[in-house]
């Protein structure tokens, strides 16, 4: 789960906890932090990546934590235990690690012959739909498709896709608001990946968390819809200068809903200059071949 940017500071109890150690603590970059200043946040400096305290075995039985980010608290109360170490990593460590992971499942992917894409996009936007119309192309051009269905929770989009007579798997995610590349390791060990050549990864609906995390794919789709309105692009510059090609779906219903889809794709050049960028009806199919020959390029 990515973490905000952030130092964590550990609050020590003294008047609780009488036996406390009023010695100093090393933390990362050799600076002392005595008990009592330990209660105080402004004693530790902003911009510390990790905090690692040391020599504390038994220190105490009981401490809660403070993540400090600018100046919103968020207070939580942790278990009971004895403390040994902490090592607080920060955003780009967990970006880091997943991107390793995303990396290892691109080169297990290809070593199998698979060819992975992203599909992202806010809920409703037509993700599935576009499975279920780029999958009887592929078809058509003898290419044999999977898809991993990623979801908070059920398996609605996993049935849609399952009835395309298609390996599937279906990834639940719980609380998490967007695949990683950690679950979709694990997703792929449970699809024949010998007997597939085009690999669908359809995230969670979500325009903002799914941005920052790379899956192994060898493109990633965005997918939005007119009927979330013309000024989705531009509130969600980021998610269309990560990916690789632009969907603007239910062009149909654009005028229904007063959406300017010539504002949509200007707003997506203007993120992203080099993206392609493809209107679709999935009702009827129009626009579906286009794109399709875009993601096989």
């Amino acid at each position: 789960m990515a973490l905000p940017v952030c130092r964590v500071v550990v609050l020590f109890c003294p008047e609780f906890h009488p036996h406390l150690p009023q010695g100093a603590f090393n933390i990362r970059k050799n600076r002392p932090l005595g008990c009592q200043a330990a209660r105080n946040p402004s004693a530790i400096s902003p911009c510390i990546p990790c905090i690692e305290v040391a020599g504390i075995k038994n220190a105490l039985p009981f401490y809660h934590c403070m993540k400090v980010c600018g100046s919103r608290y968020k207070q939580c109360t942790l278990p009971i235990c004895y403390m040994h170490h902490i090592d607080v990593r920060i955003e780009k460590d967990v970006y880091d690690v997943n991107n390793t992971l995303a990396s290892k499942n691109a080169q297990h992917l290809k070593a199998h012959g698979v060819r992975a894409f992203d599909l992202l996009g806010a809920i409703g936007s037509g993700k599935t739909a576009l499975i279920e119309r780029l999958v009887p192309l592929l078809n058509k051009k003898g290419l044999k498709a999977g898809a991993i269905a990623g979801d908070v929770y059920g398996d609605d989009d996993f049935k849609r896709i399952v009835a395309l007579g298609i390996p599937a798997f279906n990834a639940n995610t719980g609380k998490e608001c967007h695949l990683d590349a950690h679950l979709v390791e694990h997703a792929i060990d449970h699809l024949p990946l010998d007997d597939i050549d085009v690999l669908f990864i359809e995230n969670v609906g979500n325009m903002v968390c799914p941005t920052d995390f790379r899956l192994g794919a060898e493109k990633r789709i965005v997918v939005v819809s007119s009927t979330e309105g013309d000024d989705v692009v531009n509130k969600h510059p980021m998610m269309f200068r990560d990916c690789t090609i632009g969907v603007i779906n239910k062009v149909d219903l654009a005028p229904l809903v007063g959406a300017n889809l010539d504002r949509m794709q200007s707003d997506i050049k203007r993120y992203n200059p080099s993206m392609p960028v493809f209107r679709t009806n999935l009702k009827t199919g129009d626009g579906v071949a286009a794109l399709l020959d875009s993601i096989l390029a």
